[in-house]
């Protein structure tokens, strides 16, 4: 009887500690499953972030002004960018003269580096989770970026202004002149010229911000006299008819007749 007690203790003590071991080597396996999981993923994540995120490279679907600049580096992209978009002189024509505004004169250029600089980090935010999700937003969409024209505006008015004074002429009423002898004389209207500076501006506004050079016809504003050469000499010849009434006494004076 005790011999069975006995047999069924070991046998009980046999499986309890079977049984222990089979938990503990689930328990093992499970652990070792979770770390062989957690490194695959890890190095999934890596290979991803290598190839995909953190590259010496422009992610793909993000373009510059229309120009597609995935997949190239900083300095590739820049000299794309300057092959296929750079600023030109502005010519602006008025009555068949043409004046040039170069690029030196007004400090025009393209903020091009800076809008790279743009595009190439822009899967490459401090965060992490960010970065995530504009790499997957570039699957469905692109990205367009617009670089800025950067240019001095005080040197633009200076030229603007100096071009003005080579097209703007005063505008003269015709007038009718006696002098002292009683000779009678006329002069010639001159119609008045003033350049338009407010709308020539906005002109070149235009045209550097949508980056088309195409020449510039210059809105001049025209004045005409009220008094022509015409009706200044009808009165001249007027008064030459009458030349013989003025008074020898007013030999002293000039006398300047203004029609009006």
């Amino acid at each position: 009887m005790e011999k069975n007690n006995i047999g069924a203790s070991q046998s009980s003590t046999l499986d309890g500690s079977f049984g222990k071991s089979e938990k503990s080597k689930a328990k093992k396996y499970k652990i070792i499953g979770l770390v062989a999981i957690i490194c695959v993923l890890g190095i999934s994540i890596n290979y991803f972030n290598k190839k995909y995120i953190y590259t010496d490279a422009i992610a793909k679907n993000i373009f510059i002004e229309g120009i597609d600049v995935s997949n190239l580096t900083k300095e590739e992209a820049i000299n794309y960018i300057n092959e296929n978009i750079t600023p030109s002189d502005i010519q602006l024509n008025y009555d068949g003269e043409t004046n040039i505004i170069s690029l030196d004169e007004i400090d025009l250029k393209y903020n091009t580096s800076e809008v790279v600089d743009e595009a190439y980090n822009y899967t490459k935010t401090d965060s992490y989770f960010e970065n995530i999700k504009r790499f997957f937003d570039l699957n469905k969409n692109i990205k367009n970026l617009e670089i800025k024209s950067l240019y001095n505006e005080n040197k633009l008015s200076e030229k603007i202004q100096s071009i003005s004074e080579s097209i703007n002429v005063a505008m003269e009423n015709a007038k009718v002149y006696i002098s002292d002898s009683g000779n009678i004389s006329a002069s010639s209207a001159t119609i008045g010229k003033e350049l338009d500076i407010a709308a020539t501006k906005e002109s070149i506004y235009d045209a550097i911000k949508n980056k088309d050079y195409k020449a510039i016809d210059l809105k001049v504003n025209i004045k005409q006299p009220k008094i022509i050469t015409e009706a200044a000499k009808s009165v001249n010849t007027l008064l030459a008819e009458f030349s013989t009434k003025f008074s020898t006494n007013d030999s002293n004076r000039v006398t300047n007749i203004v029609l009006s």
